[in-house]
């Protein structure tokens, strides 16, 4: 390995090691030793399977090593390759070769295809691109730019600062059931085929996690507010080449792009550090391709003997890959897979379940959208009170601004509502909550900028010195008008409430508030019809 000065992290023999204790006894592992005048120098990592009255040759690792490779010296690779592989079909006869994660940089590719050109055996390649980001061939201030421009990375995070203590740092071993919980919640209700969280997946991950010194080093970075991780990036580092495999982020903080800011900051550190090329692994994710500089493509890589058998099963192999290969290229299919299929997967494992909550909101949410596409017909009023005409409480109450820590730290809003806290401070809202009183029906909203009827979809900018006010009660609009008088320069509030609300109406009305206008929402068989009509 450190003669060929080996960047890929699979091949590595802790890695290897790692993998055989945990996996090895799954599989008929066959590790080929070649010797030269009584030295080793190669070693072919196989698993050997019986089927199909044929024999069947694939890497160890397979689903779990994006790139895997035979340990050779680069000077003997043809010749090794040569007579490892015809020795192997001179014993077994009906043999089929079907290996994964070849990259096309690597010389092995090369060499593999022509000895098969030179056999004159069938054969088949199929290839799945590999971005990557050339870390030393990169003017820094100018590439910062372009990902300030492409997410607005800058302002997300900025709000994000601004509601508690960020950090991003490397996350100890210790803390994989972090790592672990962040996945699964991500990917809760998506159907992943990772196997980062299957139980012996666990502790295969978390043997690797220890690996901290030599040529091959598990990284574990994450982002955190509060002390609480809320994205985690889980990748290895091998003689100057970081490859990220993992990463998640808590879908809370979704609006904020925890998982882009904590990319950036490893693009960062892994700069400081003199890493060469930050590899972005395997997948057409756009994402992937808003960073990169450079491409590479991994390679599966399938031929057989020339017996009938063996063909008959490459040819099976070949069919089933090439159907794969041009799966993986749309991603809009790969999406629906995910994200749709998995959810009804989800729903349907869950629907018998009695306790389950989450269903329950799914199923009627799902309906509330169905019956909102075949029909809906909503009229909304929109008041308005000038500060000179609030009235002065005596007694109106304190209330306290709500950040992303308090929410954090109080269980009844981290558990369910933390997701929606969070799109509201995104969206330019400001929380209020009673002084000695912190749950989500307790916080009043304010937005200064612009006023939104998220149930209608209905938004118009407001002037200077205007306020709109969301979640009221009539409970507590006085004190809300009354606190906003006090402590903010708010010359005009906007409240809306649903026409057919006759209580919040005349409580609106018996304060001092005025009808501003009227915003009906008409929908019939997916068609909209959206109307704005000021009061006179």
């Amino acid at each position: 390995m450190e003669e060929n000065q080996n960047t890929n992290p699979f091949v590595e023999f802790v890695w290897v090691y790692e993998w055989w204790k945990h996996f090895g006894d799954e599989y008929n592992v066959e590790i080929m030793l070649v010797i030269l005048d009584e030295k080793p120098i190669g070693f072919f990592p196989f698993i050997h399977k019986t089927r199909w009255f044929s024999h069947t040759y694939t890497f160890i690792a397979f689903g779990l090593a994006n790139y895997m490779n035979f340990v050779v010296y680069e000077h003997l690779l043809d010749d090794v390759i040569e007579f490892v592989f015809d020795e192997l079909i001179k014993v077994q006869k009906n043999v089929v070769f079907y290996l994964h994660g070849l990259l096309e940089s690597d010389k092995t590719s090369d060499s593999l295809e022509a000895y098969v050109q030179k056999r004159k055996s069938a054969f088949s390649i199929h290839r799945v691109i590999t971005p990557y980001i050339h870390l030393q061939e990169i003017e820094l201030e100018q590439y910062s730019d372009k990902r300030k421009r492409l997410h607005r990375i800058d302002k997300r995070e900025k709000r994000l600062r601004k509601n508690g203590a960020v950090k991003f740092l490397r996350s100890n071993p210790e803390e994989m059931d972090s790592v672990f919980h962040l996945f699964e919640k991500r990917w809760k209700k998506r159907r992943s085929t990772s196997g980062f969280t299957s139980d012996k997946g666990k502790e295969f991950f978390r043997g690797l996690a220890g690996i901290q010194d030599g040529s091959m080093q598990t990284e574990i970075d994450g982002l955190y507010i509060n002390d609480k991780m809320i994205a985690f990036q889980y990748g290895f580092l091998c003689r100057g080449r970081f490859v990220g495999y993992v990463k998640g982020y808590d879908d809370d903080f979704h609006v904020f792009g925890p998982g882009i800011i904590l990319e950036k900051q490893k693009t960062l550190q892994c700069m400081k550090n003199a890493v060469t090329i930050f590899d972005l692994s395997i997948g057409y994710e756009p994402s992937k391709f808003e960073l990169n500089t450079g491409e590479d493509y991994t390679r599966k890589m399938i031929f057989s003997s020339n017996s009938l058998i063996g063909k008959t099963v490459r040819h099976f192999f070949t069919l089933k890959e090439s159907l794969l290969e041009r799966m993986k290229k749309n991603y809009s299919f790969v999406l629906f897979i995910r994200n749709t299929i998995g959810k009804l997967l989800y729903v349907s494992r869950n629907v018998f379940n009695t306790e389950s909550k989450t269903i329950k909101e799914e199923l009627v949410a799902y309906l509330t959208r169905v019956k909102k596409y075949l029909y809906e017909r909503k009229k909304y009023i929109v008041y308005k009170i000038e500060k000179k005409d609030i009235p002065g409480l005596f007694d109106s109450g304190d209330f306290i601004e709500l950040t992303i820590g308090d929410a954090v730290t109080c269980p009844s809003i981290a558990n369910s509502y933390l997701k929606e806290v969070c799109k509201k401070i995104f969206a330019g809202y400001t929380g209020y909550y009673p002084v000695d009183c912190l749950s989500i029906h307790s916080i009043f909203w304010m937005n200064e900028r612009v006023m939104r009827i998220e149930s209608i979809s209905y938004s118009e900018e407001l002037h200077k010195k205007s306020a709109f006010i969301q979640h009221w009660s009539i409970d507590n609009i006085e004190k809300i008008c009354s606190f906003v008088k006090r402590n903010n320069a708010v010359n005009t509030l906007y409240v809306s409430v649903e026409a057919r609300s006759k209580y919040k109406r005349a409580k609106l009305e018996g304060v001092g508030f005025t009808i501003s206008k009227y915003v009906f929402k008409r929908r019939f068989l997916g068609f909209v019809q959206e109307i704005s009509k000021d009061f006179e």
